[in-house]
């Protein structure tokens, strides 16, 4: 068992108290920390593309998108007022950067439904 020092004055000393050995408590079990191993971690590479049309699905943008690499998630929200109608942006995050690059690229002056991406 693990000991602290306490110090006590013996009976009848003069000085400088003796040190005391007494045993600490139990240490209570903790549960186990999960801490994410860095080297199973996965950058991701995250583009954003704007001024989409509001009548293109995401189902399509995550067609193009895909056509350049692998997409971890294409995410496009909706407007706070009126949560039925998308905005005209999104964030598509990539496995790696060439795919990234690639749709930066591609999709770079496309026109689509009359908009320039």
């Amino acid at each position: 068992k693990p000991f602290t020092m306490e110090f006590q004055s013996a009976p009848g000393q003069v000085g400088a108290p003796m040190p005391m050995m007494t045993p600490l408590e139990e240490p209570k079990e903790e549960k186990p920390i999960n801490i994410p191993n860095p080297c199973e971690m996965r950058r991701v590479y995250t583009l954003y593309l704007g001024n989409i049309p509001e009548v293109v699905k995401d189902s399509f943008i995550l067609e193009l998108l895909s056509y350049c690499g692998t997409v971890l998630r294409w995410k496009r929200t909706t407007w706070p007022e009126d949560p039925s109608k998308v905005t005209r942006f999104g964030f598509a995050a990539f496995v790696d950067p060439a795919a990234a690059w690639r749709a930066s690229t591609w999709l770079k002056d496309q026109r689509l439904v009359g908009r320039t991406l």
